[in-house]
């Protein structure tokens, strides 16, 4: 597949990065600047890209040529001028969002813990306002497909950091351990079966545009 995957040369990104190309898929990668270390992977494209300043899906348009998924790790923990949490959690990933509509990609969007009903802090509000309006598109467009790893994580609209045998799930305070991650996916598997969106990835991508 062809995949536009913003936030690559960030820690998640990176990660995905590397993951996505051993799985011989074809990465186009807006980033600041082009990294002096990039891949020599030519299936692995670095477009310099303003990207606080893509607020409207017609400055995305031109990246999504081809393009069957998009995924979307960006984000910041702290603003700077030009970069609020506003900007680049949600309006920005809100013009991304229906430029791949447009061009009917699917999308998958990696939001925060904590950007749940309850959110309180500029981050975790702006993060849940993305998650929101891509709810909202995925209601009335079928190649979007949302799911909400909150939902289990904060049933009751609070979110746990710790296990059910009471273990804590991170590693540090922003991300994940492994064995948290295994956790929370086989969790998930066990109280509602393989989502849809990730079991249907194929048909999704294979169908007609």
């Amino acid at each position: 597949m062809k995949i536009l995957l913003t936030g690559a040369r960030g820690f998640i990104g990176g990660h995905l990065a590397e993951a996505l190309l051993s799985d011989h898929h074809r990465l186009v990668c807006p980033v600041r600047a082009a990294p002096h270390d990039a891949s020599d992977d030519a299936r692995a494209i670095f477009v310099p890209v303003d990207f606080a300043s893509c607020v409207r899906p017609e400055d995305w348009s031109p990246l999504l040529d081809g393009v069957d998924v998009v995924i979307n790790t960006v984000g910041i923990f702290r603003q700077e001028r030009g970069q609020s949490f506003q900007r680049i959690h949600e309006t920005v990933p809100l013009a991304l969002f229906k430029a791949a509509r447009q061009r009917r990609a699917l999308v998958i969007q990696f939001s925060a813990l904590g950007a749940d009903r309850n959110a309180q802090s500029a981050f975790h509000t702006s993060k849940r306002a993305a998650d929101d309006g891509l709810r909202a598109l995925a209601d009335t467009t079928d190649r979007i497909e949302y799911y909400d790893v909150n939902s289990f994580l904060c049933p009751d609209g609070t979110c746990s950091s710790a296990r059910g045998d009471g273990r804590n799930l991170y590693y540090d305070p922003g991300h994940f351990s492994l064995a948290g991650s295994w956790s929370v996916g086989e969790g998930i598997v066990r109280r509602d079966g393989v989502p849809a969106v990730f079991a249907n990835l194929a048909s999704l991508t294979s169908a007609p545009r």
